[in-house]
């Protein structure tokens, strides 16, 4: 029996947009920025590819564990986040 397992990272979706825009209207105008402002800078922080995780990357990497060709994979942790956790 294979066993793995996938680390997503952050995701663009409508949801944490929505959820960031419910957010940012709570804060006072002053601090208040648009969500590509804010996501841009979030990005270029903490990803060192510079962009968002999108649903197909995550489909990807689902396919090729369920391929033929990932047969021999197991007990395995694949981290799909642009380099957001580093494993040694």
């Amino acid at each position: 029996m294979q066993v793995n397992a996938i680390c997503r990272g952050i995701i663009q979706t409508e949801l944490n947009e929505a959820v960031w825009q419910a957010w940012s209207q709570r804060q006072l105008p002053a601090h208040q920025q648009p969500f590509t402002t804010w996501a841009a800078a979030k990005t270029a922080r903490l990803f060192s590819l510079n962009r968002w995780q999108t649903p197909p990357d995550d489909a990807t990497m689902r396919v090729h564990l369920a391929a033929l060709q990932a047969r021999n994979m197991t007990r395995q942790t694949s981290n799909v986040d642009d380099g957001f956790v580093v494993q040694a």
